[in-house]
């Protein structure tokens, strides 16, 4: 009887710890989907400074915080600081995407590093969706792109800005290289030389955009 008695006090022990661990997972459940979310930012150029609320965050990383209003800073010297004001509901997985301006106009470094050049043409697509009509009407020819042949790709690279006010293309070769050569400058001559044909007959201006390169040629 007297080990019959032990066990059962053993049994009721591990009940406790059983029912206090439910009731641990419970509260984290709950504070995942009500108090907090998730925040991931991607940023270019790559090592840009990140801070949210003041507090440092790492590039690509993600991270969890209570919700609420956010103040989301990024800076680099030789770019153009950005603040958004983000908002993050409980339960929530926020991805941000930013890619800050060169403060000259000048994209050449967007051009040597081809991964940002990536964010910065996700960054600007997103942009050319959000503000379509006012952009279509500034710039008919974004309907027309991307403008594909068997051979390239012309794009949007980044719009007019305040140092900068022409419309940056960019032009990436993709035919089937011959020799493993495919992208040389000759190349990039002869493309974007009819690409800048095509432009000017879809009524865009000689002096309203330049073509670059997205083989770095």
């Amino acid at each position: 009887m007297r080990a019959w008695f032990l066990s059962l006090g053993k049994f009721r022990w591990w009940l406790v710890l059983g029912v206090v661990a439910v009731l641990a997972l419970l509260g984290v459940m709950f504070y995942r989907l009500v108090w907090s979310a998730s925040l991931t930012i991607t940023a270019a150029p790559y090592d840009v400074a990140i801070t949210v609320n003041g507090t440092t965050v790492e590039n690509k990383k993600t991270r969890r915080w209570r919700a609420g209003e956010y103040l989301v800073r990024l800076e680099r010297e030789g770019f153009d600081a950005e603040e958004h004001l983000v908002v993050l509901k409980g339960g929530d997985a926020t991805e941000l995407v930013y890619a800050l301006l060169p403060s000259d106009g000048d994209y050449q470094w967007y051009l040597d590093n081809a991964e940002d050049g990536m964010i910065l043409d996700t960054v600007m697509s997103g942009l050319a969706d959000a503000e379509s009509e006012s952009l279509l009407e500034r710039f008919p020819i974004l309907e027309e792109l991307p403008y594909r042949t068997n051979f390239y790709e012309l794009v949007l690279f980044a719009l007019p800005s305040s140092e900068s006010a022409l419309l940056t293309l960019e032009l990436t070769i993709f035919e089937v290289p011959r020799d493993d050569i495919y992208a040389t400058p000759e190349k990039f001559a002869l493309y974007s030389a009819e690409c800048r044909a095509w432009l000017l007959e879809q009524g865009l201006g000689e002096g309203e955009f330049e073509i670059v390169s997205g083989n770095g040629v």
